[in-house]
């Protein structure tokens, strides 16, 4: 189990390395870490208002696209690793959620809960997107993956026709249209 003050010192680390929160800290005369413990209540804050699905899904899109961003470019590949986990944990995690949401929405607390759900993907302490995707997702994929790919091979053939047909339609009526001019 990870400290408190392990993480502390750890959001510490990464604070220090931000020239942006360099810079409000030295105007405002606060410390980073404090700076952040204010950004983590207004996200908390802002839970509580209409806000609550923005806040959610710049938490479940903006900080791990850029995470993203990062290790793509870094000659590291574990994180390449993590953070592809994370984002197929995130579709399927998403994909429940849009079919469900009618029941999720009712209780008062979701957007909460789903707030700290995508922290744990995230964290670097928990890894959870990895511990979710080797126990469940993987497992499951692997025993269903040729149902899968045969749906997809089906939904891929049947786009290819209706795009096709589609566009022999809009040229025989573009012609036929032209035709009459």
């Amino acid at each position: 189990m990870v400290s408190y003050e392990k993480i502390i010192s750890d959001i510490q680390k990464q604070l220090d390395k931000s020239e942006m929160l360099d810079k409000i800290s030295k105007k405002t005369g606060l410390q980073k870490i404090h700076l952040f413990g204010a950004g983590v209540a207004l996200i908390l804050l802002s839970l509580l208002t209409s806000l609550a699905g923005l806040v959610t899904s710049l938490v479940g899109f903006v900080y791990p696209a850029y995470a993203s961003f990062k290790a793509i470019e870094s000659k590291e590949t574990e994180d390449d690793k993590l953070w592809l986990t994370y984002w197929v944990v995130y579709a399927f995690f998403s994909t429940i959620e849009y079919f469900i949401s009618f029941i999720l929405l009712l209780f008062p607390g979701y957007f909460f809960i789903k707030l700290v759900f995508l922290v744990y993907l995230f964290s670097p302490w928990t890894h959870g997107s990895v511990m979710i995707y080797d126990k469940i997702l993987s497992p499951f994929l692997r025993k269903h993956e040729h149902r899968v790919d045969a749906a997809l091979n089906q939904a891929a053939a049947t786009a290819k026709s209706t795009a096709v047909k589609t566009t022999q339609y809009v040229a025989s009526a573009t012609i036929a249209a032209t035709a009459e001019e």
